[in-house]
């Protein structure tokens, strides 16, 4: 077991320790003093080479990117390279190469920016997450800015947290001549420290019969790097798994035949009498039966009604945040409606209210939009 190999390697040292004193007592009784304490200078010289060697052998090979070692203050974890590995291998399997687009923010441009530059179509977004940024495939966030970007990823991607930074043990911190002493009388502190020195094994200091688990470092700064769904589904021996649906009591049951296919998903181009919806994913029934569908990546809401048969449109494609480049219209000029006020960029969410009035999830604008029954912007 590890216990008895760490009790077998403190009875080697302490052996050769009383081998290297014997034969200095020894030098001193058959040579004189100063012969003596020579070969006893040599023997301890000997011995904190051999040590030497073995620490930095350790730390040089085993432990280099642990925080279990006391070579720098803050180490960059292991995590980072698997993450990077996976990364390469989603790219490879996917877009070829290093040419996935991926996202990085200001909380983990340490170290990520520079890997990044291996990725030509690397973007980075700061403290600000942008629609942009939020649909490349890969996203990697930190701890500073993880709320913003969550709502972004929630329905899409996956996720996994990894260690990007950590720091070795710190009980050194507000270090008193009460604490020095309480640690060289207790025993069991005593054992702590030499295990620490001598194996870099740390104990819980709230149970010390435990050895700390690395997996729960209290010292590290993380990082989450999200996949698209279909790309984690791809790749599936990197075990990503999806995050667990909060509540599943409320999944209604659907019988048989009450599910009508209404569209097939289709690029909508206008040529086919605006019926093929693009990627829809909501639809909400207003109270007079009709059904209200989010056509997402066509950047519009349809109505139809009971039996699938169009009604009308309304919505068309404008991104505030850059509105030369998509085209944003004014809806009433010098009026009181604003540059954008009836248009979406993917909206991802329908709902009716007893009144028929229309609420919109203008999901990378932002914004919720309200029309009344027939489509006509409110507010």
């Amino acid at each position: 077991s590890s216990a008895a190999g760490r009790i077998l390697q403190w009875l080697l040292i302490f052996a050769a320790l009383g081998a290297v004193i014997f034969g200095g007592v020894y030098g001193v009784l058959r040579s004189g003093f100063q012969e003596g304490l020579r070969l006893l200078a040599v023997g301890l010289a000997g011995l904190l080479l051999v040590l030497t060697i073995r620490t930095s052998f350790t730390l040089t090979y085993i432990n280099y990117d642990m925080a279990t070692e006391f070579l720098v203050y803050a180490h960059g974890g292991p995590d980072i390279k698997r993450a990077l590995t996976e990364l390469d291998t989603i790219s490879e399997r996917t877009v070829g190469g290093r040419n996935i687009v991926v996202a990085y923010d200001n909380d983990s441009a340490w170290p990520f920016s520079w890997y990044m530059r291996l990725y030509p179509n690397a973007k980075y977004y700061g403290e600000s997450p942008t629609p942009d940024a939020m649909a490349a495939p890969v996203v990697i966030v930190g701890p500073a800015n993880r709320a913003k970007v969550e709502p972004y990823m929630a329905r899409d991607y996956v996720k996994r947290t990894y260690r990007r930074i950590w720091w070795p043990e710190m009980d050194y911190f507000d270090l008193t001549p009460d604490r020095v002493w309480g640690a060289l009388t207790d025993s069991a502190q005593r054992e702590r420290i030499f295990d620490i020195i001598a194996f870099r094994k740390y104990r819980d200091p709230q149970n010390l019969s435990q050895f700390r688990d690395l997996s729960k470092w209290p010292y590290q700064g993380e990082f989450d790097m999200y996949v698209r769904r279909d790309l984690a589904s791809q790749i599936w021996d990197l075990a990503v798994v999806p995050m667990a649906p909060t509540e599943l009591s409320n999944v209604p049951v659907i019988e048989p035949g009450q599910v009508r296919s209404i569209a097939a998903t289709g690029i909508y181009d206008g040529a086919y009498d605006d019926l093929p919806l693009f990627a829809p994913r909501a639809v909400a029934v207003g109270p007079n039966g009709e059904r209200v569908i989010a056509d997402t990546s066509n950047h519009r809401i349809v109505v139809v009604d009971g039996t699938g048969a169009e009604l009308r449109t309304f919505g068309s494609h404008c991104n505030l945040t850059d509105p030369t480049g998509t085209p944003c219209v004014d809806p009433d000029g010098d009026g009181p409606l604003a540059l954008g006020d009836g248009q979406f960029f993917e909206p991802w969410g329908v709902a009716v209210d007893p009144a028929g009035q229309i609420f919109v999830a203008d999901t990378w604008n932002g914004r919720i939009q309200v029309f009344d029954a027939e489509g006509r912007f409110l507010r």
